[in-house]
C-alpha cells in the first residue's frame, strides 16, 4: 500500500517491496511526521497526553509493568544461538 508513496517521494532509493524491513520504517517516520505536524497544528499536546511532570498522579501503578521488564535483565542479556 505504501510502496507506490515511497517510489513517488524517493524514485533514487533502490529496493522497494513489501518484503524491506527499511519500507517499513520510512512509512512509520513519515506516519509519525505527519502526526506530530497536525497534533502541533492543532495545539493538541495536553489532549495527547503530553503534560508536565508536576500533573502526573498515581506513578505508582508503573511499578509492576516497569519490573516485569527489568526482571528478565538482572540476570544479563544472553545471545539466543542462530
Amino acid at each position: 500500500m505504501g510502496a507506490p508513496l515511497l517510489q513517488a517521494l524517493f524514485p533514487s532509493m533502490p529496493g522497494y517491496s513489501a518484503r524491506h524491513i527499511s519500507q517499513s520504517l520510512v512509512l512509520v517516520m513519515i506516519a509519525l511526521a505527519g502526526v506530530l505536524v497536525l497534533v502541533a497544528a492543532l495545539r493538541w499536546w495536553r489532549l495527547a497526553g503530553f503534560t508536565h511532570p508536576r500533573e502526573w498522579r498515581d506513578l505508582h501503578l508503573y511499578l509492576l509493568p516497569a519490573a516485569l521488564l527489568l526482571v528478565p535483565l538482572v540476570a544479563g542479556a544472553h545471545a539466543v544461538p542462530a
